[in-house]
């Protein structure tokens, strides 16, 4: 969703709002996108961006070395997790459930 689709909404539902006055006291409506690096949570987020930059991090240490922290190419997904290639240090299988955060790394 960019900055023209919110404009757009924006201008179209602003006004509508204004003759229901479903709001009793004065207030601002505000349309945004949740921007390049949006979360991921679901299975079909990640779908969405396979074969692209992800950082994940985890709640709790994986691998060998231990680490938290996975920043590399969205490789897999699959019912139960993700494969992230990092580079040097190989692919990781994280299940969906041992994720804290997950998200789109843009770059510029």
């Amino acid at each position: 969703v960019g900055l023209d689709e919110c404009t757009q909404v924006s201008r179209a539902v602003d006004p509508a709002l204004d003759v229901e006055d479903f709001i009793p006291h004065e207030y601002s409506l505000e349309v945004s996108s949740p921007g390049v690096d949006r979360p991921l949570k679901k299975p079909a987020h990640f779908e969405r961006v396979k074969g692209q930059k992800v950082k994940v991090k985890t709640f709790g240490p994986l691998g060998d070395p231990p680490r938290k922290n996975f920043t590399g190419t969205l490789a897999e997904v699959s019912g139960d997790g993700i494969a992230v290639e990092v580079e040097g240090a190989g692919t990781f299988h994280i299940l969906f459930k041992d994720i804290a955060k997950a998200n789109l790394e843009f770059e510029f």
